[in-house]
């Protein structure tokens, strides 16, 4: 055969491309079930050896894995919410029904995401002689097909085609959830250290008007206390005033 007549391969197994295909973030294209392999046992391309594996980003569907001291939160669903200052631990929002809302602060290791995020899938794209199931099926050639049949071929294709765009509706309806969920985070962030800043200074202006109060105080006392100075000191003069009787 010459090199002219190979047809490409999967990067990982090596074989003709046909069937359900994928691209992955490093633009090398597998069979679907050859990229998730490849991703389960060794994380990376084959082909380039950059990481398969989707890059952590706010509205991404993970599963929190690897959890030494909660192992009850190990295989449950969350949406990366936010990261941390250098990147190392994710605000997770878990998914589960107990937990529906609850965040939590996981660290970067211990988050998977799944590979259907990080790949494109090649509707209806072969390079081989096998036959593509599901869209590619549906956009064959079918010269001899008939009038009724062309039609409800034609109906399915705009059905597919709703479909894949209602879903990149709810794709783009996920990053826009992801972006005010982050508005969101910032703004109240952004309140609490407000509220702190005025509980530190109502702190401040209350120890002061204590501080006042007690200065106040002190200041009576002592005015009491040099009000009995003084008239133990009147009350000596008026002794030492008086006559002394004389035998």
């Amino acid at each position: 055969m010459s090199v002219t007549e190979k047809r490409p391969i999967c990067s990982s197994c090596h074989q003709p491309l046909w069937g359900e295909l994928v691209a992955s973030a490093c633009n090398h294209v597998f069979h679907k079930g050859c990229l998730s392999a490849a991703i389960d046992l060794k994380k990376s391309c084959a082909q380039c050896n950059e990481d398969l594996r989707p890059k952590l980003r706010p509205g991404l569907l993970v599963r929190i894995v690897g959890l030494i001291s909660a192992t009850d939160w190990n295989g449950q669903l969350g949406v990366c919410d936010s990261p941390n200052e250098d990147g190392t631990r994710w605000n997770v929002r878990l998914q589960n029904d107990e937990d529906l809302g609850l965040i939590k602060s996981l660290k970067a290791e211990n988050l998977e995401a799944d590979i259907s995020q990080a790949s494109l899938h090649l509707y209806g794209v072969n390079f081989g002689e096998g036959i593509d199931e599901g869209f590619a099926a549906l956009v064959a050639p079918k010269p001899q097909e008939d009038s009724a049949a062309a039609v409800a071929r034609q109906e399915r294709l705009r059905e597919v085609r709703a479909l894949l765009g209602k879903r990149n509706q709810a794709r783009m309806l996920q990053k826009d959830l992801a972006d005010q969920r982050e508005q969101i985070q910032t703004a109240r962030e952004e309140f609490l250290r407000q509220a702190n800043k005025h509980s530190a200074i109502a702190k401040s202006l209350q120890r002061k008007e204590d501080e006042k109060r007690k200065h106040e105080r002190d200041n009576e006392k002592e005015k009491e206390h040099h009000g009995l100075l003084l008239g133990k000191i009147d009350l000596a003069r008026q002794r030492g005033a008086a006559p002394e009787d004389w035998d």
